[in-house]
């Protein structure tokens, strides 16, 4: 059996991690550098992991529907009746008309849903893993193609807001920038696997990593606020070269976290298995923050505070997040264990 490579598991926690600290509320310098990989970096591992000659088409298009498109409508849907439920009790005034969720549900959903405002993800991953899964088998096989597609897709997804042409049903415009990550992630992978993991075996994959971050931060500030699920990218150069030094600094720092050995032990398994279930937190993190917060008033409580203070105190509410979103996450295993041994 192929050996799962669990770096990749915890540059999926430390993503997720941010995109929760994010919801949570941050500064608007940290919220400029959240923003320029949280999202990236998912489609970026997505594409890392895709082995185009494992599935034929109908196969590979039933197992990505399965495990992307089931959550989506299950937890959407779940989310949205939530929220009305709620809303009817405790503040009519945020109720939200039925046919504008099916709206959101089905059309638009990266303009709006509640309580479940992130799951645009999963339709734009899922696009962006068909779109790139079509051209490979029809474009010539030639290693040089994943490259093509990725300046091409990145190139439309860029230009499709100037060109003001408005959004697309269920979050395709976002993945036009989705499968360009998607497609750097895969030629990574083909062009740069091997090098990388001897490399991260040295002592110089920590500076190299330190200093790629900051190159990340750096550009951030640089291209200003961005937000790739409503098509705002700033320079285009910019977004992507602030992306990709992100995501590889810390793809880098947590391969030499692996192979240090630093996650063979329990507390290493512990961070694993939220980065293998980075998909229940991405459904259920906005709805189990607003939970929290009705019942502790926590932004009235750390209004007083400095702007530092407070955004530690929402790193720590983070963390609680994650930790509930886990718990959910080891439920839902539970439930499905019971039933496999009913049956």
């Amino acid at each position: 059996m192929k050996k799962r490579e669990n770096w990749a598991d915890l540059c999926k926690l430390t993503g997720i991690f941010f995109m929760v600290w994010g919801h949570a509320g941050v500064s608007t310098e940290m919220d400029i550098y959240l923003h320029s990989f949280h999202m990236p970096i998912f489609f970026f591992l997505s594409g890392y992991w895709f082995s185009p000659g494992k599935y034929g088409m109908k196969e590979f298009l039933k197992r990505r529907a399965k495990s992307l498109l089931g959550p989506y409508l299950f937890y959407g849907a779940a989310l949205c009746v939530l929220w009305n439920v709620y809303s009817l009790i405790a503040a009519p005034d945020q109720f939200v008309p039925w046919e504008k969720i099916a709206e959101s549900l089905f059309l638009f959903n990266a303009d709006f849903l509640p309580f479940a405002a992130v799951q645009w993800f999963l339709t734009a991953l899922f696009l962006s893993e068909v779109i790139f899964f079509l051209l490979l088998r029809l474009l010539p096989k030639r290693k040089w193609i994943p490259a093509v597609i990725a300046l091409a897709l990145s190139l439309l997804g860029w230009f499709w807001p100037v060109w003001g042409l408005g959004r697309l049903p269920l979050a395709l415009d976002c993945a036009f920038t989705g499968t360009a990550f998607y497609a750097l992630g895969y030629l990574a992978k083909c062009c740069l696997k091997k090098p990388l993991a001897q490399f991260s075996g040295t002592i110089a994959a920590l500076p190299v990593s330190a200093i790629l971050l900051a190159l990340g931060v750096w550009l951030a500030q640089l291209n200003g606020y961005t937000n790739m699920r409503v098509l705002l990218y700033g320079n285009y150069f910019l977004y992507y070269l602030c992306a990709l030094c992100t995501i590889c600094g810390m793809a880098l720092f947590c391969m030499w976290v692996e192979k240090a050995g630093l996650l063979e032990n329990p507390v290493g398994n512990f961070l694993l298995y939220f980065g293998k279930n980075t998909l229940m937190v991405l459904v259920m993190n906005q709805a189990v923050r607003q939970v929290l917060e009705n019942i502790t008033h926590l932004a009235e409580w750390i209004a007083p505070f400095a702007p530092m203070e407070i955004l530690w105190i929402r790193a720590a509410e983070a963390v609680l997040v994650l930790l509930l979103c886990g718990a959910l996450a080891a439920g839902r295993d539970r439930l499905r264990g019971l039933r496999t041994a009913i049956r």
